[in-house]
């Protein structure tokens, strides 16, 4: 059997992405792996001759309308803010989740997938782009259980708390991905795929959620289609994941955030909550039932303003793009809260 190869999707939007990206695909040809990159980002791969494929993809299928879908994955937020008085205020709440790369991510796995057969890998390592590594040796470490149960030839994983698994890193077989994803050149073969894992219901779940039910599929909290790996072990291997995380993920990932401003309703929906985690202020053109206010959102800095029936925000970076954010306070469910702590 040959080694499994290295697959990364390579969606680089910055440059400081890019540098880590270039240094972990330098660092495993180096250490003997066949890398493997798909990207809507890169255009042209001239830069390392040991790269065993690239395949430049221009359409970057991104989910952009919430409203197409049932989102059924929560994100817990606890964190404190401090008040121009000193005090404390603790903000805690869920917010729907939005898994707004699903289809992409699926379409690149299952494209890979097919090269691999035809390059004959049976396995092969999915790396985040900015993962960033203490050792390239991945086989003898993260891996080392590698075919010693009928699991782990299938897909290895590590949990993770609240998302079923990490998808930053993990090993799995070409013939699974193959056998559990289809073709889905469009979004409406996306959105039939959702309604045939959810009972016709066009339900899209986070990545790392349905990756979790698709390949490693929990029975009564113990997996059954893969084998786990410690958390610790992962640790003990990468140095960092996700340190480029970027603010607009969060805009699109959930609607209380706006790039780098949390937009939310709060303590019942009598108050609204306005934080610029940004660098830089923001401008807010605020409207509510009876209520109307422009003001200048200071960097680092929050506001908090009345709100009835409904909340309409246009920021200083919505207005750029066109964009706003409309809260219905009848009818959507928000159960944030803002207390002094």
């Amino acid at each position: 059997m040959k080694k499994p190869a290295i697959f990364i999707d390579a969606f680089l939007s910055d440059e400081s992405r890019h540098e880590v990206f270039n240094e972990n695909v330098v660092n495993f040809i180096k250490h003997g792996w066949d890398v493997f990159v798909i990207s809507n980002k890169i255009n042209h791969f001239d830069s390392f001759s040991g790269v065993k494929y690239f395949e430049y993809d221009s359409t970057n299928r991104v989910l952009t309308n919430t409203d197409r879908y049932q989102l059924h994955s929560f994100m817990n937020w606890s964190f404190t803010l401090l008040a121009e008085n000193g005090d404390n205020l603790a903000l805690s709440g869920f917010s729907k989740t939005h898994g707004f790369t699903n289809w992409t991510l699926f379409h690149n796995l299952r494209r890979i997938a097919e090269v691999m057969k035809r390059f004959g890998h049976t396995h092969f390592i999915t790396c985040e782009y900015d993962n960033q590594f203490k050792s390239y040796n991945l086989m003898d470490t993260l891996f080392k259980d590698f075919g010693k149960t009928e699991n782990s030839t299938k897909c290895m994983v590590v949990p993770a708390h609240g998302w079923k698994c990490m998808t930053s890193l993990y090993l799995i077989s070409v013939d699974v991905v193959l056998n559990t994803l289809p073709y889905m050149p469009t979004e409406d073969d996306y959105e039939q795929f959702m309604r045939s894992l959810h009972n016709g219901l066009p339900i899209s779940p986070v990545y790392e959620e349905l990756f979790g039910n698709l390949f490693v599929n929990y029975k009564n909290g113990i997996p059954t289609r893969a084998e786990l790996i410690p958390e610790s072990l992962y640790h003990e291997v990468v140095d960092g994941f996700g340190k480029f995380y970027s603010t607009g993920d969060m805009g699109f990932r959930h609607k209380v955030w706006y790039r780098s401003t949390l937009l939310c309703p709060v303590n019942d929906n009598t108050e609204f909550l306005m934080w610029n985690n940004g660098d830089k202020p923001v401008f807010v053109n605020y409207r509510t039932k009876n209520y109307t206010e422009q003001f200048l959102l200071s960097a680092k800095g929050w506001a908090m303003r009345p709100c009835d029936t409904f909340v309409d925000v246009v920021t200083s970076d919505m207005l750029s793009r066109g964009e706003t954010r409309k809260y219905d306070l009848l009818t959507e469910q928000y159960n944030f809260t803002l207390q002094k702590v």
